[in-house]
């Protein structure tokens, strides 16, 4: 069980990262507006999850947003 999780949560990044560089322009033109919580709402519709789907991995977006 442990190794289906370790399997899916790359392929969840890569997803994300995708999303993420989908939505540059976007950040780029609202950036005096957005917050990191609003990013991930954004990228849930994107990816049709579930609302807080991806607060699991904040750290994570905060990073490749960082670059």
């Amino acid at each position: 069980m442990a190794m289906e999780v370790n399997e899916e949560k790359p392929v969840m990044e890569v997803k994300i990262e995708e999303a993420l560089r989908s939505r540059i322009q976007h950040f780029k033109d609202n950036a005096d507006s957005f917050t990191l919580e609003r990013v991930r709402r954004l990228i849930e519709e994107d990816l049709e999850l579930e609302k807080y789907a991806l607060d699991v991995h904040k750290r994570f977006i905060k990073q490749i947003l960082e670059k």
